[in-house]
């Protein structure tokens, strides 16, 4: 449902602000872009139901989340105040392999034995 009204939107207002945070901002086509990407990234990359997700409230963080809806997977969103071990736990709980975040939090998930893509690397 979310994804659809994402299209609408798109289809309706491209060039028109969606979202901002202090380094970018987007319009609907722009964060329809960016969400088609990561689903076809997410795809790409796990065949399990849940994709971890450990980003600061941002445009790409949307970005993210529609993508992996997209993708028809759960999100499992992590929390950075937890200790590797914690994050550790969610991820085997929730079953997840992958998890999306950004270079900031290298250190924390370096520690937690699932694989991440870091969208700043991506040019997300």
């Amino acid at each position: 449902m979310l994804v659809e009204c994402l299209l609408h939107s798109a289809s309706r207002h491209a060039g028109k602000p969606a979202v901002s945070d202090p380094l970018r901002r987007l319009t609907y086509g722009q964060l329809l872009t960016l969400a088609r990407t990561l689903r076809r990234v997410v795809l790409a990359e796990t065949r399990r139901d849940a994709v971890g997700v450990l980003l600061p409230a941002s445009a790409a963080g949307l970005g993210s989340l529609f993508g992996v809806l997209w993708a028809g997977r759960k999100i499992v969103p992590l929390n950075f105040l937890l200790q590797p071990r914690e994050l550790q736990a969610v991820a085997a709980d929730a079953g997840i392999d992958l998890v999306l975040s950004v270079t900031h939090f290298r250190t924390l998930l370096s520690q937690v034995p699932v694989r991440t893509l870091y969208l700043d690397e991506l040019g997300l």
